[in-house]
């Protein structure tokens, strides 16, 4: 590829992601308008966490969190509890995570594609085709927890690709611990994860084994 149509792709990756970015944090408080009941049970316990260190029931730091009858996952509360310290409780503020996890889901998906391909085509149409997903565009706009597995899964996904290519041992170790977050961000986690890491282990070990021969 010679260097002006090279640098006429990267300049058009920079410019998909800044729409990705601009359409994750733009309207938050609007699109949708309002907050959806779980949002407003997320919001106030990341809020008493923030402020108290307890949840709604007067829990100190629990792990999951006791809502109308079930329990909300910690990773996303705990998150936005964070921002809490220094941003006021708004629709806003309790849908920013969403749309930082979102935003890092997209990263994640363009820099497995880069390691893999090496091409900036490849690469700009993975980032445009996770940043126009349907379900992927409204769970970076609402505070829910499932979006916060979906960036962990994404995570470790790419350290696992920087471990294949020859990184070291430690990059494996983070993508088990991204893994073991995907657990606690979101209850389908340990049904995705339960299935997820004997496959990668499995396909590990025969790579393993094709490498050796």
């Amino acid at each position: 590829m010679s260097r002006g149509r090279r640098n006429a792709w990267a300049a058009a990756l920079v410019v998909v992601a800044a729409l990705v970015v601009i359409r994750n944090l733009s309207g938050l408080a609007t699109a949708p308008l309002g907050a959806y009941v779980d949002e407003t049970s997320i919001g106030y316990n990341a809020w008493a966490i923030s402020t108290h260190a307890v949840d709604e029931h007067g829990a100190h730091l629990p792990l999951y969190f006791t809502a109308f009858g079930e329990y909300k996952n910690p990773v996303y509360i705990y998150t936005l509890s964070a921002l809490l310290r220094v941003l006021p409780l708004t629709v806003t503020t309790i849908r920013l995570p969403a749309a930082i996890f979102g935003l890092l889901t997209c990263v994640f998906i363009a820099l497995i594609a880069w390691r893999r391909s090496r091409s900036l085509p490849i690469t700009l149409l993975a980032l445009a085709l996770a940043g126009l997903t349907p379900w992927l565009t409204v769970e970076s706009r609402l505070g829910f927890e499932v979006i916060s597995m979906v960036a962990a899964l994404s995570a470790a996904l790419w350290c696992l690709c920087i471990a294949q290519d020859g990184g070291r041992f430690g990059w494996y170790v983070a993508a088990g611990c991204l893994l073991a977050v995907a657990v606690f961000a979101y209850s389908t986690g340990r049904v995705a994860v339960a299935l997820l890491a004997p496959a990668l282990c499995v396909a590990e070990y025969r790579r393993a084994q094709r490498l050796l021969r």
